[in-house]
This record gives structure tokens, sequence and C-alpha cells, in this order.
């Protein structure tokens, strides 16, 4: 597998919907804690991730998160639905699959606060 190849599976597997269980989990860690949340689109640029193939591991600027989450309370009185778009960068991790014909991403960290991502503090909001 080429180089070009491992990262067109990369940008794949992270944006697929598959990848956005490892969304979820980033997102569920967050605080001030939300009440549930929906991760609408992640896209990323094969420019914009850089690999090491031996280690298995990539890194990656740029990334746009979409998602909606809901604050203040679970239920239609006391809570509210909003949107977030965030410019993310970050690491993670991928394995070979079927053979090496295909990438799967194990793990993604992002290098912002997750603690403030809700609020946009420490990410850049895609305007």
């Amino acid at each position: 597998m080429h180089l070009d190849e491992i990262r067109d599976g990369i940008c794949e597997s992270i944006c697929s919907i598959e990848g956005h269980k490892l969304w979820d989990e980033i997102l569920q860690e967050t605080c001030p804690a939300n009440y549930g949340f929906e991760v609408e689109s992640v896209l990323v640029e094969r420019n914009d991730i850089w690999v090491d193939v031996p280690k298995r591991t990539f890194n990656f600027k740029n990334l746009k998160l979409s998602f909606s989450a809901r604050l203040v309370g679970s239920n239609l009185e006391d809570g509210y639905d909003q949107c977030f778009h965030f410019k993310l960068s970050g690491s993670g991790s991928f394995d070979f699959m079927n053979r090496s014909q295909s990438i799967q991403v194990e793990q993604i960290y992002i290098d912002e606060n997750e603690d403030l991502i809700l609020y946009g503090k420490s990410a850049s909001r895609i305007k």
C-alpha cells in the first residue's frame, strides 16, 4: 500500500459512520457535560494528514468536525440543542485490515482542550 493510499484510508476511516464512534468518545468526555450529541460530519483532506507507517500513527490538521449537542437539561423544557462546527488538529493510530488492503483508525486524540470544546474557547470555530 502506497503512502497516499494510506492517507486516503485514514481519511475514509475518520470520516465514516464507524469513525464517528471515535468522535463520540471524545465528545462524551467534554465538560461542561452535555445530555447527548450527534456527530453530523467529519471532513479532512489527505494533504492535511502526515503518517508514520512503521509506528502506525498519524497527525492531522484542519479537520472539520460538526455536531449538535443537547445542553443545560435533557428534557424539552429545560434544555436546548446547539450546533457546533470546529476546526481541529491532533493525532491517532491506525491498523491495516484485510491483508493490508484497507485502513482502520483505532484512536484519535485532539490537540485542543476537550473540556472547553463545547464553547469554542480552545478550538477555532469554522465560519
